[in-house]
């Protein structure tokens, strides 16, 4: 989770120096840039909300498989394996598309994207160890983050 959060605040502080410098400006206007990036935002922080919701006493901030633990194949579920992530994901693009540069973007995508792909693999194990073959399969019939990822 550390590593998560360290990689988000260093998108989020070089976003805003590469915003600054305006290097590679995203060719729209302030006021429909802004309303792009605020319903990117909201889009991404209601999907995150509603998976956490869905997991609800079994969702963690640490990767954990509580004791009474179950696998969770409903609503976003059913067609992602990690909606939360995803939603993170679509924020903090909504959040490069605000600071209205190309470059600030791609690192508020790429710098969370490399910890959140570790963190996904380190979750993808704890689920496999405590679930098996069920795990397998729901794995075999979802997307990780995306539709194609």
């Amino acid at each position: 989770m550390l590593l998560l959060f360290a990689a988000i605040f260093l998108a989020i502080f070089l976003g805003m120096l590469a915003a600054r410098r305006a290097l590679l400006p995203i060719p729209l206007s302030s006021t429909p840039r802004l309303m792009i990036a605020l319903g990117v935002i909201v889009a991404g922080l209601l999907l995150r909300w509603m998976s956490i919701l869905l997991l609800g006493s079994m969702f963690t901030m640490n990767v954990a498989v509580q004791q009474d633990h179950k696998l969770v194949e409903r609503g976003l579920y059913r067609w992602l394996r990690h909606p939360s992530y995803t939603g993170l994901v679509l924020t903090l693009s909504g959040v490069g598309i605000g600071l209205g540069d190309s470059l600030a973007l791609l690192l508020l995508m790429v710098i969370p994207g490399a910890a959140l792909y570790y963190r996904v693999r380190v979750e993808e194990a704890a689920l496999l160890a405590a679930f098996g073959e069920d795990y397998e399969r729901y794995r075999s019939r979802t997307w990780a983050l995306l539709p194609g990822l």
